[in-house]
């Protein structure tokens, strides 16, 4: 329980506002990386690491194999004598192409068309986009929330200095056995993957939003591996200024309380950051469907006695008409059957529904929508947690036939009849 205090720094940086199976494997990721190091110095017994990786694996695959294979790792480099620095090379090459051959399995498996692959050269951009602010941030606000959402960039900065440099002091020391090492390897592997998976591979019928989510998960999942390096510096430096305070009794209670306020705000701003926020710097509900998006499937069930109509909107709406309605309506196109909805992410009517978004609310790209499905009716709905939701709307009002809006304001969904 008090090892858990170290990730409260970072947990705004673990994304646990997405899934359940995330959530518990990043939980379970925590729960290895400790017991991990109390099995290193024999105070628990394997058994107890087997069974939280096993656990994870059995939640889900995908996200469950890296922490199932660290800790086969763990188990071998403890029984062998030798070799230890090339099984760690091999783990470490093995951990980097792990997630493009799972997902390639996992497309063949299912019976999907297999990823595409690239140069990873020419697509390093495309992994730098990982780190770029998300649009829900606006680019200038007052000062006080500018410096918040500052601390938000720089922490995982701090974070990952503060483990190298302890990481270099304890290699100094000569006191570094190779078994840590899988730590900072563990790390290393996690970002070569999601280079792998954001600017090698290319996954079919997945927007291009979307294409950089499980590679992003990895980025910000492998600072847990740095934090038994961090722990160990921050012990260092603390006894380090213990040693020089303790004899001046007054000063040293004044810095153990200074510390502990500072220790206290960092927390309590991480913690707020780690949930959805509304403010003058950023505009973040979370992912999660609400009740305007049942309403708002609704609405547009009952204007309708048949489906021949199509509804251009993001994926929770979408959810939430799959949810009350299943699954009644499949059109013949010249990309093969596609949804009444705009789902997938990465298919044609997904695509206008984010030109829409983005390119300008033109009457010409839902007339297209309509062309391709071959229908004569299509709705296309905005949600107002959405970026530049008040341009969209207005865009949007010039263009549509009509419009309705949604529990007060929430979700705003506009007709468009094909023109004859």
């Amino acid at each position: 329980a008090i090892n858990l205090v170290w990730f409260f720094p970072v947990i705004f940086y673990l994304s646990l506002h997405l899934t359940t199976p995330h959530n518990v494997l990043i939980l379970l990721t925590c729960a290895v990386v400790f017991a991990s190091l109390s099995y290193l110095r024999d105070c628990i017994p394997a058994f107890h690491l087997i069974i939280l990786s096993l656990a994870g694996l059995a939640i889900h695959a995908l996200l469950g194999a890296p922490l199932f294979i660290f800790v086969l790792a763990i188990l071998i480099l403890k029984k062998i004598q030798k070799l230890k620095v090339s099984f760690l090379i091999f783990y470490l090459v093995g951990l980097t192409f792990l997630f493009p051959v799972l997902f390639s399995l996992y497309f063949l498996l299912t019976n999907n068309p297999l990823p595409e692959i690239s140069n990873p050269l020419r697509h390093v951009y495309s992994f730098l986009e990982l780190f770029r602010q998300p649009y829900w941030y606006k680019p200038n606000a007052p000062f006080l929330w500018e410096l918040l959402y500052h601390w938000q960039r720089i922490l995982p900065v701090l974070i990952g200095l503060g483990a190298c440099i302890s990481f270099l002091f304890v290699a100094k020391k000569k006191k570094l056995d190779e078994l840590y090492l899988l730590f900072l390897f563990s790390f290393i592997g996690l970002w070569g993957g999601a280079f792998l998976l954001r600017s090698w591979i290319i996954f079919p019928n997945v927007g291009v939003f979307e294409q950089g989510d499980y590679p992003l998960r990895l980025v910000k999942s492998s600072i847990i591996f740095l934090i038994p390096f961090l722990m160990y510096g921050a012990y260092m430096c603390g006894m380090y200024i213990h040693k020089k305070i303790t004899d001046i009794p007054k000063v040293s209670v004044l810095i153990k309380f200074f510390g502990l306020f500072v220790l206290s705000i960092f927390i309590t701003v991480s913690l707020y950051l780690a949930y959805p926020q509304q403010n003058a710097k950023a505009h973040f509900p979370g992912y999660n469907v609400t009740h305007a998006d049942f309403e708002a499937a609704r609405w547009i069930h009952q204007q309708n006695e048949n489906y021949d109509y199509i509804v251009l909107s993001n994926p929770l709406t979408a959810i939430a008409a799959m949810t009350e309605y299943g699954f009644p309506k499949y059109f013949e196109t010249s990309a093969g059957l596609h949804s009444y909805y705009s789902i997938p992410t990465g298919a044609p009517l997904f695509k206008l529904y984010q030109r829409m978004l983005y390119e300008g609310q033109e009457r010409e790209y839902m007339e297209e929508a309509m062309e391709f499905a071959g229908v004569n009716k299509s709705y296309f709905v905005v949600s107002s947690f959405w970026s530049r939701f008040d341009q969209i709307v207005e865009g949007a009002q010039k263009s549509a036939n009509s419009w309705q809006i949604i529990d007060n304001g929430k979700i705003w969904i506009f007709l468009y009849l094909k023109n004859e």
